[in-house]
């Protein structure tokens, strides 16, 4: 959850929810599991130094968006940065 949120998730999320941190994770594993979340982010990380780290990076917080309590329910992305074509 961490290493996907960073360091200051866990304590957004209380602040945002009121949840308490057991609630937090398994929220978080269940929407991982739900939208493979895991997969989406192995995927992302095999395309180190085969597109551009901003691009990455972009599509890292795409896919975080998916995580946070505003989208919950929807895990509707957008992605701002265009689109990498090989």
């Amino acid at each position: 959850m961490i290493n996907r949120g960073g360091p200051p998730c866990v304590v957004r999320l209380i602040d945002e929810t009121d949840a308490d941190v057991a609630t937090i994770a398994m929220a978080y594993v269940a929407v991982d599991e739900s939208y493979s979340l895991h997969r989406l982010n192995d995927a992302i990380d095999a395309l180190d130094n085969k597109i551009d780290g901003q691009l990455q990076l972009g599509l890292y917080a795409a896919v975080r968006i998916c995580c946070t309590p505003a989208w919950s329910g929807m895990c509707a992305m957008s992605i701002s940065a265009p689109v990498w074509k090989p």
